[in-house]
């Protein structure tokens, strides 16, 4: 039995913003918060806005009474989960890639610390508080925006490969218009409104203030070229997923960022698009689902990375 006034801080950092948060093993959250990562600065001065975020938590939830026992985090990169360190991959925070990351922080807020790769945490977080997937399940998580990242469940383990850097979803290479690249160069949010942008000062239209929620309300109010468009980044979604379909037959895909929001037909676009490319028996009884934790999903799957390496689970193991 674990004592129910344990708790367990997830960080998940983002080259804007670091969210931090504390829950109980069952997954109640406690408190969540927000600042700026202001990531261009210094890999010191990141690490002080992380630590400063863990510390507000930390003070919250003792003040009621909890004892907080470990501290996860979720970072852009490559991460060695043995050690904390980043491996590399982690272009867009100043200084990063070489940083032994769970060591830095441990240091300034004096408990044990573990580190894995952000997305990877994300679908943990999905997996073990966001739906009722079975312990043994087959799954595959998406986060679609800047660029596509993901997490691989297979039978109920995370999935992280020989050098720690299985996930990389948005990493397939298609050819698409004669132009080769990976998926999320075609597929994410950021290359969506970056097409409609392009086609707005191709007409002489301002496209202040155009991201994926202006394209989603304007295909809704059925704009041509939002139609067009948009029906375009659900095929290019789909084909992406199709293979992964097609590699892994998953019981289910999660899709999570902000996209995933745009609702049940945005979802229905996208079932399309990957029955045309799956093959029939690798899509059979798929589901694809929208991720239930929006932007808590990574700082719930960190807390909980946490309370599986310091109750010392194997550290593949995604069951609570």
């Amino acid at each position: 039995m674990y004592n129910s006034k344990e708790a367990y801080i997830g960080v998940d950092l983002g080259g804007t913003s670091i969210k931090c948060g504390a829950i109980e093993v069952a997954g109640n959250i406690l408190i969540d918060n927000k600042r700026p990562t202001e990531s261009g600065i210094s890999a010191e001065h990141i690490l002080g806005n992380i630590t400063a975020s863990i510390n507000d938590t930390r003070k919250v939830v003792e003040a009621d009474g909890y004892k907080v026992k470990a501290v996860g985090i979720g970072s852009p990169g490559v991460i060695d989960i043995t050690t904390g360190k980043v491996l590399g991959e982690a272009d867009n925070l100043s200084e990063w890639n070489g940083l032994n990351l769970a060591e830095a922080i441990s240091n300034t807020v004096d408990l044990p610390v573990f580190v894995d790769n952000d997305a990877n945490l994300m679908g943990l977080g999905e997996f073990r508080f966001g739906g009722d997937y079975s312990d043994t399940g087959n799954i595959v998580f998406l986060t679609i925006g800047t660029g596509i990242g993901g997490a691989i469940f297979i039978n109920g383990e995370l999935y992280r490969g020989a050098n720690f850097a299985a996930g990389e979803l948005g990493g397939q290479i298609i050819q698409l218009e004669g132009e080769t690249g990976f998926w999320e160069d075609f597929a994410s949010t950021s290359a969506m409104v970056h097409t409609f942008r392009n086609e707005l000062e191709r007409l002489g239209v301002s496209s202040e203030g155009v991201d994926g929620k202006y394209i989603y309300r304007r295909y809704v109010d059925k704009n041509a070229l939002a139609v067009r468009i948009f029906e375009e980044h659900t095929r290019r979604v789909g084909m992406g997923i199709a293979t992964l379909v097609n590699i892994f037959n998953p019981e289910g895909v999660i899709v999570g960022g902000g996209i995933s929001e745009s609702g049940d037909e945005y979802f229905n676009l996208i079932r399309k698009s990957t029955s045309q490319y799956s093959m029939p028996a690798c899509f059979a009884g798929v589901k694809i689902l929208p991720a239930r934790l929006g932007n808590k999903a990574g700082f719930m799957g960190a807390a909980h990375y946490a309370y599986l390496r310091i109750k010392k689970a194997p550290d593949l193991i995604i069951r609570g």
